[in-house]
């Protein structure tokens, strides 16, 4: 590999230290901010119902699924607190849904901290391939987490989760995959996404690794553009997301040190 792209969050980060705060926070502040402090059960209903059939919830953008439900505590949070805005009849009309979704997630929203091994791992990287960071978050907020390594190029706001229905993708590649076990196609039209990624591999996307913990917004759509891509394997990680990177070529890591050398 000539260029190698990390995520950040669940990725070069560990927010199973940040998860359960989060999902206290962002509870607490939604129904506080709405005076629906006595739907807590319902909410937490919700959350029940979600996990128990995690493959029948998602991310939902423009009546598209963009990420399945448990891939973090974030997109967890983001689905309950859809359906039940659904089910107490609040932010009707998709802008102002999206508007308080967003505001929610960016005020309970805490920087978690690095894994153990990513110092250790980008210093190895770094001195034999192109390093850089590609995430939904701002790049400010990369930069400053990422200070000790200059060497790492940050590229922030790519929008992973945001497809495109009008765009498609070069030389007639297929805007959907396919993925056994999964009910639904796996939607990869991300067009800010791969203008994300081209701007740091310069379009070289056979000489490019992406590594991601969320298959459907970090790895599906360099996979269907024939990037090498590794799966970092955590705790709600499903079978049918290992079989089928593993079955295009891919790697599954459960820790990042099994990048270096690779």
């Amino acid at each position: 590999m000539s260029c190698l792209a990390f995520d950040f969050d669940d990725t070069l980060t560990d927010t199973t230290r940040t998860a359960a705060a989060f999902q206290e926070k962002y509870q607490r502040e939604l129904l506080r901010v709405l005076k629906r402090q006595a739907s807590a059960p319902e909410f937490e209903a919700l959350r029940q119902r979600v996990q128990a059939a995690p493959g029948s919830y998602g991310w939902e953008r423009d009546g598209l699924t963009v990420a399945r439900a448990t891939s973090d505590a974030f997109i967890l949070n983001r689905t309950v607190a859809r359906l039940w805005l659904d089910q107490a009849q609040l932010f009707a009309r998709p802008d102002e849904r999206e508007a308080i979704l967003e505001l929610m997630y960016s005020y309970c929203y805490e920087t978690a901290p690095l894994r153990d091994e990513t110092a250790e791992v980008l210093s190895a990287l770094v001195k034999t391939t192109t390093v850089g960071v590609v995430s939904n978050s701002a790049p400010d907020k990369l930069r400053k987490v990422l200070d000790a390594f200059p060497a790492v190029s940050v590229v922030g706001h790519a929008e992973k989760y945001a497809v495109d229905a009008s765009w498609a993708l070069p030389e007639g590649r297929p805007s959907q995959l396919v993925v056994p076990g999964l009910a639904r196609p796996v939607e990869v039209r991300r067009r800010r996404y791969f203008e994300a990624l081209t701007a740091f591999s310069g379009g070289r996307w056979g000489e490019l690794t992406v590594v991601g913990d969320n298959f459907e917004l970090d790895l599906s759509l360099p996979l269907a553009m024939g990037a090498q891509v590794a799966l970092v394997h955590t705790h709600s990680t499903p079978a049918y997301e290992v079989d089928f990177v593993t079955g295009r070529g891919g790697r599954v890591v459960r820790s990042l040190r099994e990048l270096v050398g690779a």
